[in-house]
């Protein structure tokens, strides 16, 4: 059982603080549907309970049941901003306040106000801002800065009457203020190895988030037979820290380190053994995305169809092929290898198995981003044939932002995202002044701070030039489908390797 006695701490100086004893009741409102996903994903690895509202008048309805701990609110909303939101929410609980004495300690300040921006000079810079919230995050949101938000002006307290060993009503929740106190952002990740017992994982629950061999960083080993799929699983990931802990004293000469519930040594151990990888050095040199046979390679490349003398420059061409020769087959492999895992009953062929069908997904996924983008590229100026032009210096993915993402929301959360984020920014490339201009800076701000928050910073900035108000001054849809496809490559040797 976890001892509850300092566990959690807050600074309660201030009168703003709300403490509460089980999770977070949070509104986040929010228009942005990317960032509506991000952020509540981000928010569930708390334990928090998550209801969105998408505009303003909404978001305000909702507000006023006065059932939440904490609002989040975006500035740029639709039918009402941000920032009137909740200039009248804090006019109301005053109100309320003055003709109810009683409820003034309860209803003097209503739900913390945290606003969100994705413009530096919008929300943050307005006259009075500060008075209106509590605190204001502007985007891109790292999770370390809405997490230590929620900590400082809304936290979770054991009261000290459970202090002595009952179990809170969350109890995850006090489990991963441990964990974020060893510098994690999340319950880690884990495979229990071999399947536990229900009861087991209702136990291991409380403080690991159990998953499948694809997403796990860390093995907890419980029997001495599951030692090899454990190791059979870590060598089938070369380059990654995939440390094993065992959970009981017979089985400690067989792992990396022991885990205990009750020693505070042990969480340090397992925090410091997952740091590596949550704080990677410095980011890979970014991923070329063409790549060329040796002369004398035994390699039979496949040529796009001879349509007349440019067709070798001709990006749908090249495109055609992708998809025919690489995305349509490996995608039909794919499928027949998922499958098979399904069937499979044996642990190790059914982990192997999964294994080759996840790098299948992935060389299917590659290739079908390859293949979009090369069918929005008007022309390629030079061939082909001729040496590729040097890739920016820039590199195309922040280490560190990147990972602190995949380590909070998984790398299948984090996939999904991205693709997303990426479909929209090249949907948006493609538009030539469709949408009008309001609109326009409103969508590349967003798609900016949700880039730079996966650690795509250079294709940030793309994105912010994307809003300029002068057409000519844009980006083309070259450069902006070019980035996005380097965003992609990085992204997935990231996923690999991570």
């Amino acid at each position: 059982m976890i001892p509850l006695s300092g566990i959690l701490s807050a600074n309660v100086a201030s009168s703003r603080v709300r403490i509460i004893a089980t999770m977070r009741r949070i509104l986040l409102i929010e228009d942005d549907p990317i960032s509506q996903d991000i952020i509540r994903s981000l928010l569930a690895t708390t334990g928090a309970s998550v209801d969105v509202a998408s505009d303003g008048i909404s978001g305000l309805e909702a507000a006023r049941s006065g059932q939440y701990d904490v609002l989040l609110i975006d500035y740029h909303l639709p039918e009402m901003d941000g920032y009137a939101i909740g200039r009248l929410l804090r006019h109301e609980a005053a109100t309320a306040a003055l003709q109810t004495p009683r409820a003034a300690m309860a209803a003097s300040e209503g739900p913390i106000l945290i606003g969100l921006t994705a413009d530096r000079n919008g929300l943050a810079a307005r006259r009075g801002s500060d008075a209106v919230f509590h605190a204001i995050l502007t985007k891109p949101l790292s999770p370390a800065a809405l997490f230590g938000a929620l900590d400082r002006l809304c936290p979770v307290i054991v009261p000290e009457a459970l202090a002595g060993g009952i179990m809170p009503s969350d109890p995850r929740r006090a489990s991963l203020a441990l964990w974020q106190e060893r510098g994690l952002v999340a319950l880690p990740r884990a495979l229990v190895l071999p399947a536990a017992m229900p009861e087991q994982r209702a136990a291991l629950e409380l403080c690991f988030t159990l998953t499948s061999p694809d997403e796990a960083e860390i093995v907890l080993l419980i029997e001495r037979h599951g030692i090899n799929q454990a190791k059979a699983l870590r060598a089938s990931r070369p380059g990654q820290a995939l440390p094993i802990f065992a959970l009981s004293d017979d089985l400690a000469s067989l792992s990396d380190g022991m885990f205990k519930v009750e020693e505070p040594a042990s969480w340090q151990m397992v925090a410091t053994a997952l740091g590596a990888r949550i704080r990677p050095g410095p980011a890979p040199a970014p991923v070329v995305a063409e790549s060329r046979p040796v002369a004398g390679d035994d390699v039979t490349a496949a040529a796009p169809p001879q349509a007349g003398a440019d067709a070798c420059h001709d990006p749908a061409a090249w495109a055609a092929v992708i998809r025919r020769d690489i995305h349509e087959p490996v995608s039909e492999i794919h499928r027949s290898f998922a499958a098979l895992a399904q069937s499979a009953t044996d642990p190790a062929l059914k982990a192997f198995i999964t294994r080759v069908a996840g790098t299948l997904r992935d060389v299917s996924h590659v290739a079908h981003s390859l293949a979009l983008t090369m069918e929005g590229l008007r022309s390629v100026p030079v061939a082909l044939a001729q040496p590729a032009t040097a890739m920016p210096s820039v590199p195309a993915i922040d280490a560190d932002a990147h990972a602190a993402m995949v380590h909070a929301l998984g790398r299948s959360a984090v996939l999904a995202l991205t693709d997303r984020l990426l479909g929209d920014i090249e949907r948006l490339a493609g538009d030539d002044g469709a949408q009008d201009d309001a609109a326009r800076l409103k969508d590349v701000a967003e798609m900016a701070a949700t880039a730079a928050m996966f650690g795509f910073q250079e294709l940030a900035r793309v994105c912010a030039g994307m809003g300029d108000a002068d057409a000519a001054a844009r980006p083309d849809l070259g450069t902006a489908r070019s980035e996005a496809l380097r965003a992609r490559l990085a992204r997935d040797e990231a996923l690999r390797i991570a």
